[in-house]
């Protein structure tokens, strides 16, 4: 977890969760209770999880991946997550991903989706359907109804801030002052 006033402020350049399991019927189906927030990444992000694994306030400078293809193989099964308030600059491969929760984020493009891939006030957001396409169903709600992002703590030399953000309504896309 970053603890600036910003992502930018806790820069990584790689950021990896891969398959808990080298068996790909299993996968990243182990990987839970995995979190990561208040960081900006300047390369592609490989993030397969299932589920209790948020990724909150975050900058991506690149794709992102929420499964791991491994190399002469297959894609690994993963199953579930979460993503609010995070900005990826490039694609995001949804790949073997079964169920995904995306909230208040952006992103240049969404490919692929097994089941379940849900949206609420998502920028590029892929529009809802029942399935009937190339990739499972998608329900793509336009903006949040009512929503305040997760508190969040700061440190600033030996000052320690909790910032407790405030309620927004019919919001569409990242916290615009975050990034």
């Amino acid at each position: 977890m970053g603890l600036g006033d910003s992502p930018a402020d806790s820069t990584l350049q790689w950021l990896e969760c891969p398959n808990g399991d080298t068996n790909f019927a299993i996968g990243a189906l182990d990987n839970f209770w995995r979190s990561v927030e208040n960081l900006q990444v300047n390369n592609k992000i490989v993030w397969a999880v299932s589920q209790a694994a948020p990724m909150r306030r975050m900058k991506i400078n690149a794709d992102i991946d929420l499964f791991k293809y491994d190399a002469g193989c297959c894609a690994g099964f993963a199953s579930g997550g979460y993503m609010a308030d995070v900005d990826i600059s490039g694609a995001v491969q949804s790949g073997s991903q079964q169920q995904w929760l995306s909230r208040n984020s952006q992103w240049g493009q969404w490919n692929g989706g097994v089941w379940n891939m849900v949206f609420s006030g998502c920028k590029n957001a892929p529009a809802s359907h029942c399935g009937h396409e190339s990739t499972g169903p998608f329900t793509t709600i336009k903006a949040t109804p009512l929503i305040a992002e997760k508190p969040y703590i700061t440190e600033n030399g030996d000052k320690w801030t909790l910032n407790i953000p405030k309620y927004e309504s019919n919001k569409v896309g990242v916290t615009a002052n975050n990034f």
